[in-house]
Parts: structure tokens; sequence; C-alpha cells
């Protein structure tokens, strides 16, 4: 009774209140009243019935009717019956007068937590619902209509679920969440979904745009929680944040070499060589015009202060790809790589291998190791460029060779080949040091792919665009 009849001395901030009921989120709201109406100790009102107050008329005649027949003649004993009847109705009345106190606790408890309850509807549905009587009354029509037009609903999640496709313009991580959502309303809905099941469907809902980080993640051979891929989308989609804040920076750069120096300069603000061989000749043969005339045509000294120019940094990936044993006489298969820096390719190499492979995934990390040498030189190239970025970033190597990467991603190398082994060693080693990072490309995407095999006539031509040797 203690913890019943403080009805209005609990201090329930305003913020604590639900919101106002309009017909949406039943679930939500029955929730935030329940909490809020056990604050103010009157949540049992929705679960007892109103106590009964017994007849102490009938009780008291009842233990009366007990008492004479159970008397018998001595004196003695009918005096003790009598107190004991005195006693009896006494602890009736007690009893009597505690239920009426209950019921009328029960009452005003009842008043409160109705009005409690239709203050937290909306104008239309309070006066609807204040002719109830109880507060229990009220809370059974409202769960008997509102809880049923929700189930209705409920059952298009599924629907919801496998229709639902994330765009470009939205961030994923963001999307990924609203899928979540659905996903937990069809496991309340009774219907259980595998975790894995779940990242899958993530994963393949991705937008067009994260189509190489799909098949990145699809080629994943350990499982991984849905947190650690809501951590994984956070990191690539931050990744991708900056790499679009560095292409905007190599714009900004380019639009302030043009307006500076024009496109007759060379980086250093010197004029190109016989660039103004004709502005100089002797006119009308005069020669003591050419002197002056070659003073005008100087141009202004080149400034050496680099506060103008931002930092450069359009690293591309680079692709590495080998053909095992196809057309070659002495079974020695051919190793390809291509490296891109601003769109363009800059180095790229096609040669047989000199170690003999005894499978594919041998073929293609030989041709790995020779990608990652040629990377690192790249980097240390690159690093002694005043205007580029500092640190210089891992080289992304994409390989169409799921094996390959599985065996450098290992510490470990179980085969018994030295030659290999070295270059598994090679591979670790840059790895390790961060010059590379390895990644996974289909094999219609690979642009070394045309350095290691005869292609059909288009894959040639996309190719050959991807790495602008071609028009687009």
């Amino acid at each position: 009774m203690a913890t019943k009849e403080v009805i209005g001395n609990s201090a329930v901030g305003a913020t604590e209140k639900p919101f106002k009921f309009e017909g949406n989120h039943f679930k939500r709201w029955q929730q935030k009243m329940c909490f809020f109406l056990t604050l103010k100790k009157c949540v049992y009102i929705l679960n007892e019935p109103i106590p009964v107050v017994p007849d102490a008329t009938a009780s008291g005649s009842g233990t009366k009717d007990i008492s004479v027949t159970t008397t018998n003649g001595d004196d003695s004993a009918s005096a003790g019956k009598e107190k004991t009847q005195t006693e009896t109705t006494e602890q009736i009345k007690d009893k009597t007068l505690q239920a009426e106190k209950k019921r009328q606790l029960w009452i005003d408890n009842d008043y409160v937590c109705k009005n409690y309850i239709i203050n937290g509807l909306e104008d239309d549905l309070y006066d609807y619902y204040r002719t109830y009587d109880t507060a229990s009354d009220v809370w059974e029509a409202l769960k008997k209509k509102y809880d049923t037009e929700e189930a209705g609903v409920k059952k298009y999640a599924v629907s919801r679920y496998l229709k639902y496709q994330m765009v470009d313009e939205r961030s994923v991580e963001e999307q990924s969440h609203e899928l979540q959502k659905i996903a937990h309303e069809i496991i309340t809905e009774g219907m259980s979904l595998n975790e894995q099941f779940q990242i899958a469907v993530i994963i393949d809902k991705l937008p067009p745009g994260w189509k190489d980080f799909k098949n990145q993640l699809r080629h994943k051979t350990k499982e991984f929680s849905i947190e650690g891929l809501i951590t994984h989308l956070r990191i690539e989609e931050e990744s991708r944040k900056q790499d679009q804040k560095e292409e905007e920076k190599i714009l900004i750069v380019s639009n302030n070499n043009k307006k500076k120096f024009g496109a007759a300069l060379k980086p250093t603000g010197k004029p190109l060589k016989n660039q103004n061989r004709n502005q100089n000749r002797i006119k009308n043969g005069n020669p003591s015009k050419a002197p002056y005339a070659r003073q005008q045509q100087q141009p202004p000294p080149p400034r050496n202060d680099f506060g103008e120019f931002l930092c450069f940094n359009s690293w591309k990936p680079g692709y590495s790809d080998a053909d095992w044993n196809t057309l070659s006489d002495d079974s020695k298969a051919t190793s390809g790589f291509i490296f891109n820096i601003a769109g363009g390719a800059v180095s790229w190499k096609s040669k047989k291998q000199t170690i003999l492979a005894q499978s594919t995934m041998e073929s293609e990390m030989i041709a790995l190791a020779t990608a990652s040498e040629e990377a690192s030189w790249l980097r240390c190239l690159l690093s002694e460029i005043p205007l580029w970025e500092k640190p210089m970033p891992a080289v992304l190597i994409h390989c169409d060779s799921t094996a390959a990467i599985a065996k450098i991603e290992n510490r470990y190398y179980n085969g018994k080949r030295r030659q290999i082994r070295r270059k598994h060693s090679t591979l670790r080693d840059f790895l390790t040091k961060g010059a590379v990072r390895v990644d996974h490309v289909r094999t219609d995407d690979n642009l070394a792919d045309p350095l290691t095999k005869g292609l059909a006539r288009e894959k040639v031509y996309n190719t050959s665009v991807k790495m602008r040797l071609m028009p687009t």
C-alpha cells in the first residue's frame, strides 16, 4: 500500500510525458505511457480489478450463529466465547474498513490513470475515449483497435525488406540502419532472420557506385557481424568523401595553374623553347628593334614560393594479372601490371615469368610481387615531388585471383618451393610496411588483362579507353 498511495507526489518532468497519440506508432506510445504511469505509481490499475468490500452484517451474523451452536452450559466457557465473538466482530470491522479504503484508493487512482491516458491522446480521440468508465476500459479499447491495425500494416514488412534498394545520393550508413529497422519489424512479428542473411542482404543492396566494394565484401572468407559490416561501410564512406575532396583540390590546382601561367608555360613558369621566335624576329630589316622586342617579350621572373599551390595527390589503383600456361611452349606464365595517376597510365609491363608456376595462384602471386616492387618504386619517386601530399598513401593493386589474395593475407606460406616462398615474403613485407594493399576486382574490369593474353576487340577497346590511350 505504501507504494500505491503516492498518487501525485512523484516528480515527473514534462520531458518524460509521452507524445500525443494521433493513431500512428501505437506500440511506441503504449510503452512510453506505461513508463509514465509507472512513475506516477498508478499503472497497477490497468491489471487489477476494483477491490470488493465484504458485507459486515452477513459476516457478523454468521460468526454469531457459530458461537451459539458451540455453546455448552458452562458459564466460564460462555464468557470466553462471548469475548471471542466480540474480537471476531472487531476484526471483521477492521477488514471491512481497510477494504473500503482500498476501494476508495483504487477509485481515485483509476480516475488519475484514466485522465493521464486520455490526456495523452489528440483532441478527436480524447472526445471519443473520455466516455469510457475506467482506465482499463480505455486501455483495452485502444489495444483492440490499434494493435490490430498495426499488425495488418506489419504484414507488408517482408515486401518492403525485399524491395528496398540503396541509392548513391544518400548516406550508405543511414540506409543500412533503415534496412535494419525493417528487419527488426520482421523479427518482432515472430519470423526469424539469420544474422548472416541480413549481412548478405545489406551487401546485395549497396548502391551501384559501390560495385567494387560490394565484390570485395562478397569475396571475404572470414564472417563478420552486422556491427562489423556497418563499421566497414562507415570507413569506406569516409574514404570516398576524402577522395572526393582531394579531386576537388586537384581541380583547384589545375585551374590556378591555367590562370597564372596559361597553356604555353611549364610548371616552373618559364616559357617553352622557341615560343616567341616569331615575335622576336627583326621587323622591316631594322636590327636595333630586335633586342628591344626581346626585352619586351621576356616573362616576369618565376616565383619560388609555393604558397599558392595545394597539395597534389591523384592516385588511381594499379592492376595486376597473370596468364598461366595458355600459349607458352615452355609452360611459363606471363605477368602484366599497369599503374594510373590522374586517370592515365604511367607505368605498365608485360613479361614472361622466369619461375615455373604450378598453379594459377602461384602465377598470380608472382605477378603481384612484380607489381608491388614497381608500386614501391613509384612511391619513392613521387615522395620527392614537393607538391605531392605527405605522407604517401599505400598503393592499391587490384587482382582478379581470390586464392592469391587469401594466400598473401596469411602470414605463413606452407609450400615447399623456395622461389614462391620468396615472392610471398616480398609481398608480406610490402603489406606490413603499408607500401601496398591488395584488393579483388572482376576479370572484366582488370585493366592488366590485355597485357597477358589476346582479347576480343571490344574488351581491348574498353580497357584502352580506361587507360586513356583512346578518346572516350
